[in-house]
């Protein structure tokens, strides 16, 4: 049995601790340019739909973060458009405790937005 204590571990091994809190969409707009006449197009068919997916970060304090979830969604039969779809949906994070940079950028370019996610892409789905 050994009487030292294990050294207690750093800030990198506890992990990093933040504070996801509101969430909100910034910007929505869709178009649909050819209205009934691109249904009448597809013959039943589901049209390819493309999806963009990117991340803005913008620093609003020494640890506070708003974390924007871009996503662009375009459907075409043959080369005309069905739809277009884009959203803006960001998070505000706040950072709590010692964090260093090389665990900044994956929280806040990986982490936030796989939790943003499942919310803008149940938005996007209700607006198509």
């Amino acid at each position: 049995m050994s009487d030292t204590a294990a050294p207690a571990p750093d800030a990198a091994q506890q992990g990093v601790s933040f504070r996801l809190g509101s969430q909100y969409v910034k910007d929505l707009s869709f178009e649909n340019p050819r209205g009934p006449q691109a249904f009448a197009q597809m013959g039943g068919t589901q049209p390819p739909v493309q999806v963009g997916v990117g991340v803005n970060i913008n620093q609003l304090a020494e640890r506070a973060y708003e974390v924007v979830l871009e996503i662009n969604a375009e459907a075409k039969v043959k080369e005309d458009r069905l739809f277009v779809a884009e959203l803006s949906y960001a998070g505000l994070v706040e950072t709590q405790g010692p964090i260093a940079p090389d665990q900044l950028a994956p929280l806040l370019m990986i982490e936030i937005p796989r939790m943003l996610f499942p919310f803008a892409r149940a938005i996007l789905s209700d607006a198509t």
